[in-house]
């Protein structure tokens, strides 16, 4: 995921996931508050990018490297 998903979005990520539940956000409401100040933020950073693809816009393929291929 690392590359195409916004740097405002992969930290409250990281606070969702800290050890310390004092850092995680306390309710469903304060984690939907905060991600969607992080992706007006991100988009905000996208759009004064005129040659960086919008939030909305095509992702890259993910990268296979490291992963697994199940046997058929």
């Amino acid at each position: 995921l690392k590359g195409w998903v916004p740097r405002e979005i992969e930290e409250l990520v990281m606070q969702c996931l800290a050890k310390d539940p004092d850092e995680r956000p306390q309710s469903g409401r304060e984690l939907a508050d905060r991600f969607d100040t992080a992706l007006a933020r991100a988009q905000s950073r996208i759009d004064s990018d005129p040659g960086r693809p919008g939030l909305s816009g095509e992702r890259p393929a993910p990268s296979r490297v490291g992963v697994p291929i199940p046997a058929g």
